[in-house]
């Protein structure tokens, strides 16, 4: 069953057009039932309002291509769970001007990018008095009969170090989550690996994280997969 959570970012209309960036998300991925909406104000933004319960309405509508998104993935990598919080913003046409990953915990970058796109595709209810920002909580419906072992980060110390090279200078919170199968010996091999990057604009730092961590050297988890997150 997927868990569903929407909390809309509401503030008033001011001059200029400038946009102030998203809030620092609260750390955790626990997602936030579905039928329970939350609504907060953020001070000093320059963002108009949004009805809760049609743009909730929206992203329901989008359960079939999320599904879609995760029985892909799973034909790809059977151990593949998690959570998704993602942020978009809306034009007061009522389409995403852009959408990405506050926080993920899924660790597969197709799959991410499936979701974002899907979002980026729908059409939203139209703001009253400017933009709305919106974060939505979902996770991967599927559970695996038997999960990845989680690892410590520092199981993968050398990654970490090597991918923080590619944020180039951002001071955003990206957050890495990657799986490791056997390989033989010693060696394992990366299975597949997510990033959440919470700023805009940030395709190409994610896409030196991925191909970095995708051909990093990392150990053998044994006889199953393992995962596990950490921060850049």
């Amino acid at each position: 069953m997927r868990l569903l959570g929407l909390g809309l970012l509401v503030g008033i209309t001011a001059c200029g057009g400038a946009t102030a960036p998203p809030a620092k998300p609260i750390v955790g991925t626990a997602p936030t039932v579905a039928h329970a909406p939350r609504v907060s104000m953020r001070a000093q933004s320059e963002l108009g309002s949004i009805d809760p319960k049609a743009t909730h309405k929206v992203f329901r509508s989008l359960d079939p291509t999320f599904d879609h998104c995760e029985e892909t993935a799973l034909r790809r990598v059977d151990v593949l769970s998690g959570d998704l919080n993602i942020f978009v913003r809306i034009g007061l046409d009522g389409k995403p001007k852009y959408a990405y990953l506050l926080e993920s915990t899924v660790g597969d970058y197709e799959t991410e990018k499936c979701f974002v796109d899907a979002v980026l595709q729908a059409k939203f209810p139209r703001p009253e008095g400017g933009d709305a920002e919106v974060k939505y909580q979902t996770n991967l419906k599927a559970t695996p009969t038997r999960p990845a072992t989680d690892w410590p980060s520092e199981r993968v110390a050398n990654i970490i170090s090597r991918a923080r090279t590619c944020k180039d200078g951002s001071s955003a919170r990206y957050q890495v989550t990657l799986y490791v199968g056997p390989q033989g010996g010693k060696a394992g091999r990366v299975l597949s690996v997510g990033v959440a990057a919470a700023e805009n604009g940030a395709d190409e730092r994610v896409s030196c994280i991925v191909r970095m961590v995708q051909a990093a050297h990392v150990p053998t988890p044994g006889s199953w997969p393992a995962k596990v997150t950490f921060e850049l």
